[in-house]
């Protein structure tokens, strides 16, 4: 196979493997591998957007605040509650009790969905009409986060001289075999905290694992101490880069 130098590679290809030095010992990339990890995103992707696991008390609050943001420009949904358990009060009004993350993300897609179906005339409140912008909300921000985690560990798999069959061969157990198949059909914030994190932790440049770390955390509090954890494997002189990106998502 063909090598990509270090000069060439693109800047998703060049993120994987935290504190690589120059000359050090994981592989370069070839033009082969990308091509299987884009195969196995898209692979992946199809099947998770195949399969929709429905609503739930989590799902629900998650679209109920996107609902909220979109079409009300608020973050209580008194006006969607009334289909989840999921919820905190305060001062008369009724909020999601789940970190905003996965809502806010969802909400840019939504938006677009909202401005189609409002021209035409669409009963927002229609069980059938919820159910099936869930889904496409369902669509478009976890099956391809979560598709993301066998490429990338294909990627990274490469990077280590893992043979590709094995490489792929593992990426496909995780993709199929595991929690990420089910929970990448679900509103929740489970596979897209997980894949942020993931990504944090592979990518090289301080910045942008930072914002990935950062946007882990909006979606799910645990992720926090990984934070401060990845931050110090950056070493002393990329940390505050690190910090710095993921400042905005924390705040």
């Amino acid at each position: 196979m063909s090598r990509v130098s270090g000069s060439t590679e693109s800047s998703a290809e060049a993120s994987v493997v935290p504190g690589r030095e120059e000359g050090e010992g994981p592989a370069a990339v070839s033009l082969n591998d990308r091509r299987i990890a884009w195969w196995l995103f898209l692979l992946t992707f199809l099947v998770y957007g195949y399969f929709y696991a429905g609503a739930g008390w989590n799902q629900n609050a998650q679209f109920d605040l996107t609902r909220a943001i979109v079409e009300q420009k608020r973050f209580a949904i008194d006006d969607f509650a009334s289909n989840t358990g999921d919820i905190s009060r305060h001062g008369g009004h009724v909020y999601s009790n789940k970190p905003p993350g996965l809502s806010f993300l969802a909400a840019a897609p939504y938006a677009l969905l909202y401005a189609v179906e409002r021209r035409e005339g669409v009963d927002f409140d229609d069980p059938r009409v919820v159910a099936l912008n869930s889904y496409l909300c369902t669509l478009a921000v976890v099956a391809p986060l979560g598709a993301a985690v066998p490429a990338v560990l294909y990627l990274y798999g490469r990077r280590k001289k893992v043979g590709a069959p094995w490489a792929a061969t593992v990426s496909l157990i995780v993709a199929f075999a595991t929690q990420l198949f089910p929970y990448a059909t679900l509103l929740v914030s489970a596979v897209p905290s997980g894949a942020l994190i993931l990504l944090a932790l592979l990518d090289r440049r301080a910045w942008s694992g930072g914002f990935f770390a950062g946007l882990a955390v909006l979606m799910n509090y645990l992720a926090a101490p990984a934070v401060i954890l990845f931050a110090l494997l950056h070493g002393r002189r990329n940390a505050w880069k690190f910090a710095a990106g993921a400042l905005p998502m924390l705040l």
